[in-house]
């Protein structure tokens, strides 16, 4: 009787069962009510698979209530999807696919329900629709999205609540046009995308025990468009909109970009700003929020763009964007306002990409070199070939190797407006022209004269912002190092002449080119003369290779009664006329301050009086035994100071004038370290023994003789060798 009881019970269950299964069949492809349950017998796969049997109920009593005891925790999920061209799909349970892919074919609805949960709460989604928007939240069941309106879902965000939330975590990934399968979003964050106009194609749903999940990938869960930018491209006109990191414009056609508007999307209270660097007229003015920025209908080129973000959008993300120029092809990344593109090399801008980034976030693109200036452009004249061509930014202009001199040079800026550049150039036999600009010549066509030593410097706003850097090649010598900003660059003395230069600007702060010796000076072939040595021949004097002398200006032992020395003028025409540089000197004989006032004054008068500019220091010499050698080391210094406060006073380099003794012993030269120093030392009149002083000062002049004989000079004169050009 009980074997018997239990057959009836198998029946009915079979019978009810089979019951059940029909009707999910039938009622599979409609819409289920918020009050209805979900099949748990058959479901349909999303690639149009035949339908399976998704639990069995067979076997022995216990192994019924496992199997039910198993699905509580599988079956509490369940989702159907309204899909274009075929409707309400059918309910699909948890980690089942609804929808389709590989068919172009969009989700327009959604309902999702949970059951069979013991714990307080409720399933909320809600969909991001096409044209509309986020809707408001649904819940179990309610219908998400629209049905016969031909709208795409385009993103899904699905939340439990109460208890729920606290038991269990939802996690949920859409298949999305373009991108495929995006990552797991959990409890509530978005997934699919947003400003893309993408369509969702297909949603798997999970439902899990707390903290018990894990992610198969790391794969963003959303794409949100936060960009969008169009290119009004030559022979094409305005291109569709793209966006975040898409490519606008051409690329391998050779087309210029001459227009663009750029605007943010899904960011409120912020704004995007942007400029263009147009072909002949420079930059225009700030554009925001889809503004033109940039010409249409002129056939003008843009070759550069600054983009940066304001509001809100500012303080969270980082906006990236990179050119594809004219000849570079792709430069690197830009962000935050820098410059992407060229200027001064006339190439056409052909397409962009920008994108925004979150600001901290660990994957971002590369910067680098996104903008190429030219910045500074010039040409010299070379012997033998006259003008070369115009080079630019650090290329080399001249020859190497080939023994010729350059002998002109013409510099510009290239696209800084309100700026320019200020050059000057010695010139062999002639000394310093005057300073010129903006591609003015600086040196000599057709005289056979070399540039010896030239002096580059910027001028206007170019100078706050830049620095100018150059270097030459100089016979003999080769390339000479770098140096910057109106210092000195070349030779002095070497009968070497410049052949080749480089010019670069770089930005202040960078200090890519490294500072070096980029002036040379040989040694200098001096005199010192005065009335004694009577009338010179100052052309056989400087033909002799003297490039330098000292004069007696004035004379007296006593300071009440200083004369001018009676060939003093004319030997300061003579020199001076010849393209000797002249320095001069004042025997001292004062013991007293007021009388080294006069004998300072003396000096300057003689000098302002003779109509003439000298070139080197006043010297002030301080030996005389009969006068000075009583007098202290303090004494002397305060005599030495007065006279050099005076002539600086009137704008002379001054210099102390002594013998080694004299400078070792009897003057406090540790007051005077910095000062330029002409020291008397005869050493067998033979220069290359060295002067030997090894104390405070800094030896610009040697007297090494009194015996010797120059050409144009009656007798013996005083010879000295000079270790600074002034």
């Amino acid at each position: 009787m009980k074997r018997v009881m239990i057959s009836l019970i198998t029946i009915a269950l079979v019978l009810t069962n089979c019951v059940v299964s029909f009707a999910a069949t039938i009622n599979e492809t409609e819409v289920v009510g918020e009050n209805q349950v979900f099949s748990e017998e058959k479901v349909k796969d999303n690639d149009g698979e035949s339908n399976r049997l998704q639990t069995q109920q067979e076997g022995e009593e216990d192994s019924q209530n496992a199997s039910l005891k198993t699905s509580e925790k599988k079956n509490q999920i369940g989702y159907n999807a309204h899909v274009q061209d075929i409707g309400w799909q059918g309910w699909k349970q948890e980690g089942q696919i609804a929808g389709t892919t590989g068919q172009k074919k969009r989700l327009e609805a959604i309902q999702i329900q949970i059951q069979n949960l013991k714990y307080s709460g409720n399933i909320l989604y809600r969909t991001h629709i096409q044209n509309i928007g986020w809707q408001s939240w649904k819940e179990n069941g309610e219908i998400s999205g629209t049905t016969g309106e031909k709208l795409q879902i385009e993103a899904i965000e699905i939340k439990l609540t109460d208890e729920l939330a606290e038991k269990y975590d939802l996690y949920y990934r859409v298949h999305s046009r373009e991108f495929g399968w995006l990552g797991w979003a959990r409890n509530g964050e978005t997934a699919g995308t947003i400003g893309y106009a993408y369509r969702v194609e297909a949603i798997e749903i999970k439902l899990v025990d707390k903290n018990q999940f894990i992610p198969e990938n790391d794969k963003e869960s959303s794409k949100i468009s936060f960009i969008s930018y169009q290119t009004h491209v030559q022979d094409i006109g305005n291109q569709p909109y793209v966006l975040d990191g898409a490519v606008a414009g051409t690329t391998g056609k050779k087309l210029r970009v001459e227009a663009i508007r750029i605007k943010l999307k899904n960011l409120p209270d912020s704004a995007v700003d942007y400029r263009v660097h147009i072909q002949d007229q420079g930059w225009q003015e700030w554009k925001k929020n889809n503004e033109l920025a940039g010409t249409t209908g002129e056939k003008k080129q843009i070759e550069a763009i600054e983009i940066k973000l304001n509001g809100e959008a500012a303080q969270k993300y980082d906006i990236y964007y990179r050119a594809h120029c004219q000849e570079f092809g792709w430069l690197d990344w830009a962000k935050n306002g820098e410059t992407a593109g060229t200027a001064g090399y006339g190439y056409r801008m052909e397409a962009i990409q920008i994108q925004l980034v979150e600001k901290g976030a660990s994957v971002f693109p590369e910067e680098g070199v996104a903008f190429k200036e030219k910045l500074v452009k010039y040409q010299v004249y070379i012997q033998g070939s006259g003008s070369q061509n115009v080079v630019s930014d650090g290329q080399v202009a001249g020859t190497e190797g080939k023994n010729l001199r350059m002998e002109g040079i013409k510099i510009a800026l290239s696209s800084l407006p309100g700026s320019y550049v200020t050059y000057r150039s010695y010139i062999q036999d002639e000394g310093w022209q005057d300073w010129k600009s903006n591609m003015q010549l600086s040196g000599t066509t057709g005289q056979s004269k070399g540039i010896e030593v030239i002096q580059i410097q910027l001028s206007g706003s170019a100078a706050s912002e830049y620095d100018i850097y150059y270097r030459v090649h100089v016979a003999n010598l080769g390339w000479l190092g770098w140096t910057k900003n109106g210092e000195k660059a070349g030779s002095r003395f070497y009968n070497s002449s410049i052949e080749a230069i480089q010019i670069q600007m770089l930005k202040k702060g960078d200090h890519s080119i490294a500072i070096g010796e980029a002036y040379k000076e040989g040694i200098q072939n001096g005199i010192d003369v005065s009335e004694y040595n009577g009338n010179i021949n100052w052309s056989k004097v400087k033909n002799s290779g003297i490039s330098f002398a000292m004069l007696r200006c004035v004379k007296g032992s006593n300071p009440n009664s200083i004369s001018v020395d009676a060939k003093f003028n004319q030997n300061i025409k003579g020199a001076s006329d010849n393209g000797i540089s002249v320095g001069v000197y004042r025997y001292s004989y004062a013991d007293t301050a007021s009388e080294t006032r006069k004998e300072a004054m003396a000096v300057v008068n003689a000098i302002q009086n003779s109509g003439y500019r000298i070139q080197y220091p006043i010297a002030y010499d301080i030996e005389d035994e009969n006068v000075q050698g009583d007098l202290s080391k303090a004494q002397l210094t305060e005599i030495i100071k007065i006279f050099k406060g005076i002539v600086e006073n009137h704008g002379y380099k001054f210099m102390i004038y002594a013998n080694k003794n004299w400078l070792d012993n009897k003057i406090d030269m540790k007051s005077f370290e910095d000062e330029d120093v002409w020291i008397a030392r005869y050493r067998d009149y033979t220069p290359s023994l060295g002067h030997g002083y090894t104390g405070a000062g800094n030896v610009t002049i040697w007297q090494y003789s009194d015996r010797g004989t120059v050409p144009g000079i009656q007798g013996a004169v005083d010879m000295n060798i000079g270790y600074k050009e002034y």
